[in-house]
């Protein structure tokens, strides 16, 4: 696993409540552990991706 840092932002609750809802139902599809962080780390890489350049 690579080197993690931690980062701190404050995001609205329901932009909160719509992630939980995410997680919950992979969860519920895959089985795996979805957190919170893992939905965020993904989002994060994806926009750093397609703004890259």
């Amino acid at each position: 696993m690579p080197d993690l840092v931690h980062i701190s932002a404050r995001i609205e609750a329901e932009t909160r409540r719509k992630l939980d809802e995410i997680a919950r139902k992979r969860r519920m599809r895959t089985g795996e552990d979805v957190r919170l962080a893992d939905l965020i780390r993904t989002a994060l890489d994806e926009y750093v991706a397609r703004h890259k350049d």
